[in-house]
């Protein structure tokens, strides 16, 4: 198995971490409302 695999790439952990902020950010406005 190669690390390369086991690792994410920077872009994919980039990706996974605006998908995050994004739908906590969506989360929080519709708490507010």
């Amino acid at each position: 198995m190669s690390l390369k695999r086991k690792w994410l790439t920077l872009e994919e952990k980039i990706n996974v971490l605006e998908d995050f902020a994004k739908t906590k950010s969506s989360h929080r406005q519709l708490a507010e409302r």
